[in-house]
């Protein structure tokens, strides 16, 4: 079987198709995972996983979108023209958007790979630029995508665009930065608290048949019953056990050994878990 002239050019073309909707997908799920419509839609053990794999999904069809250009011989190709924005004698600046493109796709795909070995400020400013990486991809497609004059293409641009502006909208709007922002400030009252003034001390009126007279007490003896001393039991005879057999105490070596394992397994789990939980309150923040 032969192939044809244009079908690493067809290859090309319909991979950067793929690449540019799974890339929207990755963008819409991301911003969908940090909004409160997470929480009633998608459960949250998995929306990182989902988020990662979409984002490996676009990273391998972009490859394939780029290295299929190579061998194709309706236009040239090198790794010059594929590697240097503007390099191109076709269409230079519709590639050089697809260039760039692809070198933010890989920075933003590295630092979530990296995500728990990186600081949060870092992974979240390099984050950030998946918005600038959907603008960029898509005005690559409408440029130098033979495909950009397509109904089908430019429907799926427009709903595409709406949909990322709503779910940043719902993202703004459930920032917790945003509600403290827009909270209003408690309003101080201008009624100033008196002082309340000690009561004014006087002395004690004097008795009028003079002071009372003070009478001699003799001190009061008690007696207190005390009850008898309970005799003092013989200490009981400490009782050795015997000695195991060496079946038994090999036994309860493994057994032992079982329990520390399974512990350990319940603490490697138990700080996965929290892992993926600080995960979750990263993108959720």
């Amino acid at each position: 079987m032969e192939l044809t002239d244009q079908f690493w050019w067809y290859t090309s073309r319909s991979a950067g198709l793929v690449a540019w909707g799974v890339l929207t997908l990755s963008l819409l799920w991301g911003l969908l995972a940090s909004t409160k419509l997470r929480a009633k839609m998608v459960p949250g053990y998995w929306v990182l996983d989902v988020h990662r794999f979409l984002g490996g999904l676009s990273v391998t069809f972009t490859a394939i979108h780029v290295l299929a250009l190579i061998p194709d011989a309706y236009v040239e190709f090198g790794p010059r023209e594929l590697l240097i924005p503007g390099a191109s004698s076709w269409q230079p600046e519709a590639v050089a958007w697809g260039v760039v493109g692809m070198y933010v796709l890989l920075a933003v795909e590295l630092t979530s790979l990296m995500m728990n070995k990186l600081p949060r400020k870092l992974w979240r400013a390099v984050h950030m630029l998946s918005f600038g990486l959907f603008v960029v991809a898509t005005v690559h497609g409408v440029r130098a995508g033979t495909d950009a004059a397509h109904v089908i293409f430019r429907w799926a641009g427009v709903v595409s665009v709406q949909l990322v502006l709503f779910l940043v909208i719902a993202r703004l709007m459930s920032s917790r930065k945003l509600r403290k922002a827009l909270e209003p400030a408690p309003s101080r009252s201008r009624a100033t608290a008196i002082p309340a003034s000690a009561p004014p001390a006087f002395p004690p009126p004097a008795s009028p048949f003079g002071p009372e007279p003070s009478f001699a007490t003799e001190p009061a003896f008690v007696t207190v019953p005390v009850a008898p001393v309970a005799p003092v039991a013989p200490p009981a005879p400490v009782l050795t056990p015997p000695a195991a057999s060496p079946r038994a105490a090999r036994a309860e070596r493994t057994h032992r050994g079982s329990s520390e394992d399974r512990a350990a397994r319940i603490a490697a789990a138990k700080a996965a878990l929290a892992d993926r939980r600080a995960q979750e309150a990263v993108l959720t923040d």
